[in-house]
């Protein structure tokens, strides 16, 4: 316990060290250029961390790093508190955290331009595996014995929505990669990046890991429980930072994709929904502790 509360305290510092030097921080002064970039006019930005990525690729990010800051941070805080008193929910509240950052920051790595930020990332999509990878083994037993924990989750209810979701993504990264397959037409989002690295992520992780953890659910395999809290973190913060990321990209483009912000406004208030019946689930004399 103790190396990981440990490794935990430093999860935190560089989480919100990384999160503060790139979120409102560096919106305060963003500025951007249109260039052309093989035949293509492309916004870039043209100062500070995220120079020389594209605009909108920026903008989601920052929204990312919002998030982070302000909601997952705190949030990640509370849940290692009760952890440490003994509360499985939040171990897998927890966990599903983590493993969100471990996604979040090794897309990072690989999808942004090189920048002084790259160490800092990488330590914190290691650290996150790890340290999540500790939580998992520290909490799996006793995710077995919790019995009522188990008949009182939303088996049904929440597999339905991951796999939904999972397909409603994999449909979303079809459609912006769709022409290319077909005609050989360059995505619009794919201007001024090397490759598609995003949808690739998607397409190749979450979409699987969406499907098999509905599946498995169905089936009431005891790790799929844990699998399904990552999932509903996942679309939690993701639907949030896009709504966040739109509404910076519009200060710069002028555009409000008010369409977008409803689909993916529904999206967050499903996820949140059902992240409280699972934290809800099992009276309090329910609570499993951990032994």
């Amino acid at each position: 316990m103790k190396s990981f509360i440990i490794t935990f305290i430093l999860v935190i510092s560089l989480m919100t060290l990384a999160a503060s030097m790139t979120g409102f921080t560096s919106l305060k002064n963003l500025k951007s250029e249109r260039i052309e970039k093989n035949g293509d006019i492309v916004t870039l930005v043209s100062n500070g961390i995220y120079k020389g990525n594209p605009l909108y690729f920026t903008t989601a990010a920052i929204g990312f790093d919002t998030v982070r800051l302000f909601i997952s941070l705190p949030i990640l805080i509370f849940a290692f508190i009760f952890y440490l008193r003994g509360s499985l929910k939040a171990g897998m509240i927890l966990a599903g955290i983590l493993f969100n950052y471990f996604y979040q920051y090794f897309e990072f790595v690989m999808a942004f331009t090189y920048n002084r930020m790259f160490l800092l990332y990488t330590l914190n999509f290691s650290l996150s595996f790890i340290t999540g990878s500790m939580l998992l083994i520290s909490i799996s037993n006793a995710l077995i014995k919790s019995k009522k924990f188990q008949e009182r989750f939303p088996v049904k209810t929440i597999a339905v929505f991951l796999i939904t979701g999972g397909f409603l993504l994999l449909l979303k990264c079809l459609g912006e990669t769709g022409n290319s397959l077909i005609g050989g037409v360059q995505p619009h989002t794919m201007i001024g990046q090397h490759t598609l690295w995003d949808q690739a992520m998607d397409i190749g992780i979450i979409f699987p890991f969406c499907l098999i953890t509905g599946i498995l659910l169905l089936k009431r395999v005891f790790f799929s429980y844990l699998m399904s809290i990552s999932g509903l973190i996942f679309f939690a913060n993701l639907t949030m930072s896009v709504i966040i990321g739109e509404i910076i990209s519009s200060r710069f483009t002028g555009i409000l994709n008010i369409p977008g912000i409803i689909v993916f406004s529904i999206l967050e208030m499903l996820s949140i929904i059902f992240i409280l019946r699972v934290i809800g689930v099992g009276k309090s004399s329910d609570f499993v502790l951990l032994k």
